[in-house]
């Protein structure tokens, strides 16, 4: 989201929202994997998974 300050960590409100949701859907690309910040985005996500069973749907960028 543009909207999302960018920070040096995973702002609360973004650690929340992941918390929050069902469903997470990552698009994998090149930009996203080289981006530590995107990748704690990640490592919460799949925390997310293992422990209160949150779906994540993990899709490489189809333009790769």
């Amino acid at each position: 989201d543009q909207e999302i300050e960018r920070s040096a960590t995973i702002a609360p409100s973004l650690t929340k929202a992941i918390i929050e949701s069902r469903i997470s859907i990552v698009i994998l690309s090149q930009k996203y994997a080289s981006s530590g910040w995107c990748l704690d985005e990640l490592v919460e996500i799949l925390e997310c998974k293992r422990a209160m069973g949150h779906k994540v749907i993990v899709r490489p960028d189809p333009g790769l």
